[in-house]
């Protein structure tokens, strides 16, 4: 199963879930974070720094929801991972890598909005296809 988490919060969840993988999806992880604890770091499926960037200086001045809405954080960054072969193809084995293991994509922020939700939401949009084409292998 496919989840989602924030970096604070692996170890404890580690700890409820031991066989569960994490993917952290930042463009930097925390140094507080035992690193061990992650299968891969996906920069792939990371907000560029220019997004990143212009999102945190408005989240200042307008507050989290307010700045997702005034960035087009929702449309830049689907338009990101969907124009981007490389980052569709690892959400997809991300994806059928839960398909049997309890799988969780992790990021800074605690709640929505935040873009572990929109991959979430991409992986919704995309899994019958994915699993109509799924390699053997998984």
């Amino acid at each position: 199963m496919l989840k989602e988490t924030y970096f604070a919060i692996v170890p404890r969840v580690k700890k409820d879930h031991p066989e569960a993988m994490f993917y952290a999806v930042a463009l930097k992880m925390p140094f507080f974070v035992d690193r061990t604890l992650f299968k891969e770091q996906v920069l792939l499926l990371a907000p560029t720094a220019d997004l990143l960037y212009e999102y945190k200086n408005e989240e200042k001045k307008r507050g989290n929801v307010a700045a997702f809405e005034f960035t087009r954080y929702r449309e830049r960054f689907r338009k990101q991972i969907l124009e981007n072969p490389a980052s569709l193809e690892k959400l997809r084995q991300i994806f059928y890598e839960s398909q049997t293991k309890e799988v969780y994509l992790v990021c800074w922020e605690k709640n929505p909005p935040c873009h572990r939700f929109l991959l979430l939401e991409i992986v919704s949009e995309k899994q019958a296809d994915w699993l109509k084409t799924r390699p053997k292998t998984f």
